[in-house]
């Protein structure tokens, strides 16, 4: 009987092995792609695969940044946020030269449907400005748009839900998972602007 099952453990554990070689790279490969296709969707115009220069942070965060031509043209920032009504999710948000939120994409998330799975669209709609993030500046007094804020100089007010004196509405009934996904938006911008720093 021993004998048996110890041929079972090692049968199975081989094949298991032999199951993770295979899917291994495959899976890479597909993180890969849509990785790359975030990029598309979340940056604006660049000629480089940002990935190739990858920045990680202590905290796990990744900060990729695009050029065009050589010159710097924004960047993508992978981040975890650490508490939705759901559990912890995952975004990717883009960013111009300046720092305005250029898209996002929620990568991973818990979130209930139809409430805070909503965040996947909610803050990028263009026909209601007061739910977008896009064009703002996470870091400003109050991320507000606009052509006279001054990106370059963050002031580290962040982007916040209306109820909490900022400038974006919550997702109706998901007002926690808004909050997490601002504090994420704001992390990310800051992270991007480490990088920048560093790199001066």
């Amino acid at each position: 009987m021993t004998l048996s099952l110890g041929v079972l453990v090692l049968a199975s554990g081989a094949l298991l092995a032999g199951v993770k070689l295979l899917t291994e790279k495959p899976i890479a490969e597909a993180s890969e792609r849509a990785r790359l296709e975030a990029f598309s969707e979340v940056l604006g115009s660049f000629d480089n695969n940002p990935a190739d220069g990858a920045v990680r942070l202590e905290d796990g965060t990744i900060v990729y940044p695009a050029t065009l031509g050589g010159e710097p043209a924004g960047g993508a920032v992978e981040i975890t946020a650490p508490q939705g009504f759901g559990g912890p999710f995952s975004l990717i948000v883009g960013f111009d030269a300046k720092c305005a939120v250029t898209g996002y994409k929620v990568l991973s998330h818990a979130e209930t449907p139809g409430l805070g799975a909503k965040m996947d669209v909610w803050f990028s709609d263009a026909e209601r400005p007061t739910r977008s993030i896009i064009g703002r500046y996470p870091g400003e007094a109050d991320g507000r748009s606009g052509a006279s804020q001054q990106a370059s100089t963050p002031k580290h007010g962040g982007l916040a839900v209306s109820k909490d004196g900022g400038e974006i509405d919550a997702i109706t009934g998901a007002t926690i998972t808004s909050r997490a996904f601002l504090h994420a938006v704001n992390a990310a911008a800051d992270a991007y602007r480490k990088v920048l720093e560093d790199k001066q």
